[in-house]
């Protein structure tokens, strides 16, 4: 007998036309035809999943879920991954999460934040910050994930399209979570476009109580000289800074990953604990 999935949480949703055109402008989205292409069985209906049985596939919901945290920024890797998946993260960041996320909704309304950093990189700030957004989506908040420089190219955009500078005030500016992941990773050379996006940015989310989380592989004081030391003074007070050590876990993920191709294993789309 065939395993069968979890349903999806019951804020996951079909996305609006607009939503779905700019993933395919985009080149975002890899599934197009919600009854063919599965990305989890490969339209075979069933799969084997990491645990070696065989899983059942509910492709449109497969195909729902997948869309529905792309549009929330969420890659198809990290979509594919759960918290148990953090067993090469530190304990005490792990905990620190796990209690942000237990307090979810007062940290919504009080506009409480997150500073995940390490100066070692694979350390898995990227994996704890993109977990915690899926488990505040499958609890019914509206969110979203970028690359702090995928969030400098949406800036600049606006400037010369004003339907992307409505986006960006929407989905970035005041989306009611934000995370910004690898924030000190910029392209040289764009200083002035990152101090004003920065500060255009971030001093409105404070200012709003919007909760924001970012990632970095800057020390916090590293964070407040290379971007301003009043938007970084005021979003300090709004964010605790979590330390995230370790060794650099993705030569050993690459062996993972190499492990599943060999024997064929698939690890679906999830959300949520």
């Amino acid at each position: 007998m065939s395993r069968q999935l979890s349903d999806n949480p019951p804020s996951c949703r079909l996305l609006t036309d607009p939503e779905m055109e700019r993933l395919k402008k985009s080149g975002a989205t890899r599934w197009l035809d919600p009854f063919r292409g599965c990305l989890t069985c490969g339209d075979n209906k069933t799969f084997q999943g990491p645990d070696g049985e065989e899983w059942q596939c509910d492709c449109l919901a497969q195909w729902t879920l997948y869309h529905w945290m792309l549009n929330a920024g969420i890659n198809t890797e990290y979509q594919r991954l759960s918290w148990e998946d953090m067993t090469a993260v530190n304990a005490d960041a792990k905990r620190a999460m796990f209690d942000y996320i237990a307090n979810l909704d007062y940290n919504i309304r009080v506009g409480r934040g997150l500073i995940l950093w390490s100066k070692t990189p694979g350390t898995g700030k990227t994996l704890l910050a993109s977990l915690l957004v899926k488990q505040a989506l499958a609890q019914g908040a509206d969110c979203y994930l970028t690359q702090f420089n995928e969030m400098l190219d949406i800036f600049t955009s606006g400037w010369r399209d004003e339907s992307e500078r409505a986006w960006f005030i929407k989905r970035i500016r005041n989306v009611p979570i934000l995370a910004v992941d690898d924030i000190g990773k910029e392209a040289g050379g764009r200083s002035n476009v990152v101090d004003s996006m920065f500060d255009t940015v971030m001093r409105h989310r404070v200012a709003s109580g919007l909760p924001t989380l970012i990632t970095t592989n800057l020390t916090p004081d590293e964070i407040q000289a290379g971007y301003g030391l009043y938007v970084m003074s005021l979003l300090s007070e709004q964010c605790e800074s979590i330390q995230v050590p370790g060794l650099d876990y993705r030569p050993r993920k690459r062996e993972e990953n190499a492990v599943l191709a060999a024997n064929k294993i698939v690890r679906p789309f999830v959300a949520g604990i």
